[in-house]
């Protein structure tokens, strides 16, 4: 019965750590999902679009009753009815200008989403370079630490002098600080993923993110954007919609009423009544103001989208170097790597201290200078994928 409950104590305990294991992409979206600044954006979104729907009805009916008294003859009762009706509700074009209104609005937290992604993304990727930073220090530090020991042993039997000591030591000690240095780096960065996320993030990953540059940027570039193209695409759509609205407002008015007048039970008038206003004075200037805005709009559009290719290039430019040469220095590493090699020769006594230390520390050097390199590659990557992550 005890080993059925521990089994199953166990498998239990098995499957909630598996739970809480999270991948890179769904740490990010556990950030994304958590986010205060995209929760703020949500909320006054959803208002403006509130906002924007308002006012896209015919105006009320008019209704007017008056009553005149007379002394000498009967009184008058006067009804009126009168309902207003202009074009640009009818047409709906203030509902398409609310709904290019209501898109511009969403763009907006596409941009936040965006923002907070990419910035996400940076610190994912810097945390997994510390990490990976972090296993290379540790094993270095044990590494330096046993050779220290095995260094203060010989001085102990006069094997070796005190400059072979305080090497060693110093070795030790240089390593030992960059380790601590790297914690406090790696626990700043957990902590400013965790704000952004405004909570815990049970991600352990040491793995960059799965993500691989287009193999032809001409023919990624050609529907490629991201959300402040997308978003000033909106406000054309806008400018665009306005200008519709315009020439909706310059054909005329128009109300249809009911009017009835009684002045006694013999004698009472009623029938229907029509006007019409004429916008001859009303609108003058706004067409043309509307056309400035719809042109001004396009070209920030194209400016913007034009700009964004050319840095997406630049990116993607120095993103591909940065790929071949951390191939070249992992390559390099792996043909370099004689550590244990080294080690092997110095317990046999066939390198002197300073020769192993000597010899070591390119080594090393080559190790870190590689972590380096593939985290600035990952970087332009992050940088690249913010627009369509």
């Amino acid at each position: 019965m005890k080993r059925t409950v521990f089994a199953i104590s166990f498998l239990l305990t098995t499957i909630a750590l598996f739970a809480q294991s999270l991948d890179y992409r769904q740490a990010l979206a556990k950030v994304i999902s958590g986010n205060l600044r995209l929760k703020v954006e949500n909320s006054r979104v959803d208002a403006q679009m509130l906002e924007n729907r308002t006012g896209l009805n015919l105006p009320n009916p008019e209704v007017e009753f008056s009553y005149q008294g007379n002394r000498y003859s009967d009184d008058k009762k006067t009804l009126d009815i009168t309902q207003n009706f202009d074009f640009a509700t009818l047409s709906g074009a203030k509902r398409e200008l609310a709904g290019a209104k209501d898109k511009r609005a969403l763009e907006n937290i596409a941009i936040v989403q965006s923002n907070v992604e990419s910035e996400a993304d940076r610190i994912m990727t810097e945390i997994v370079y510390l990490r990976k930073l972090k296993e290379l220090l540790g094993t270095q530090l044990s590494h330096d630490k046993r050779l220290y020991e095995s260094v203060e042993k010989l001085y102990s039997n006069g094997s070796v002098g005190i400059v072979e000591v305080n090497s060693a030591k110093m070795e030790y000690h240089l390593t030992e600080n960059a380790y601590k240095l790297n914690s406090i780096d790696l626990s700043n960065a957990v902590a400013r993923l965790e704000r952004l996320a405004n909570g815990k993030i049970d991600w352990t990953g040491t793995k960059y993110m799965d993500y691989t540059l287009p193999a032809d940027f001409d023919e990624w570039s050609r529907t490629a954007s991201n959300p402040e193209v997308e978003a000033a695409a909106a406000e054309a759509g806008i400018a665009s919609k306005e200008v519709n609205l315009q020439k909706r407002e310059q054909l005329p008015n128009f109300s249809i009423g009911y009017r009835s007048e009684i002045v006694d039970k013999t004698e009472s008038f009623y029938g229907a009544s029509i006007g019409v206003e004429i916008p001859l004075w009303g609108n003058r200037g706004k067409m043309k103001a509307a056309k400035a805005a719809k042109l001004a709009a396009d070209l920030e559009h194209d400016a913007l989208r034009e700009e964004f290719i050319a840095n997406q290039r630049n990116i993607y430019s120095k993103a591909m170097l940065l790929k071949k040469t951390s191939e070249e220095i992992d390559k390099l590493s792996k043909e370099c790597d004689i550590l244990e090699g080294l080690r092997k020769m110095y317990d046999l006594g066939q390198l002197s201290i300073f020769d192993y230390i000597n010899q070591l520390k390119p080594i090393l050097q080559m190790k870190q200078k590689k972590l380096e390199c593939e985290r600035d590659y990952q970087l332009e990557l992050a940088q690249f994928r913010a627009c369509n992550l």
